[in-house]
């Protein structure tokens, strides 16, 4: 196998590593969404206390560390750099950042923001 092929089959595992991450993400915020029940919602990696956006941050993922779960009101999120005018007219969302370490050598750090109401459902992914 050449390097092109090692590196293309390295990129889609990524790719799906981190899809798979998102996705437990966002079932577990759709099955809060859904229940509005503040017990634990049961996920294929465990408990998780989903009641609000906030308790995302209990999510336990395989090589994968939740480094923020907040809420942010429509409007108000602050980039951390550049002006905030752009982000002025989005609804309310739930924002999740973390980092996912496949090897001892890797840092994968993702965010996902996920609509507080009216989700369609579809993923929109960009990376580099």
């Amino acid at each position: 196998m050449n390097k092109i092929s090692c590196a293309r089959i390295f990129a889609m595992s990524l790719c799906l590593l981190l899809g798979s991450v998102l996705t437990a993400i966002a079932q577990t915020a759709v099955q809060t969404n859904l229940s509005h029940d503040p017990t634990l919602t049961a996920t294929a990696f465990g408990a998780v206390n989903a009641a609000t956006c906030e308790g995302l941050a209990e999510l336990k993922l395989p090589i994968t560390t939740i480094t923020t779960a907040q809420s942010v009101a429509p409007g108000a999120f602050t980039p951390p750099t550049g002006s905030a005018t752009p982000y002025k007219e989005l609804p309310a969302f739930c924002r999740v950042a973390g980092v996912i370490k496949p090897t001892s050598d890797s840092e994968i750090k993702f965010e996902i923001w996920m609509p507080s109401a009216n989700w369609n459902g579809k993923f929109h992914g960009i990376g580099n």
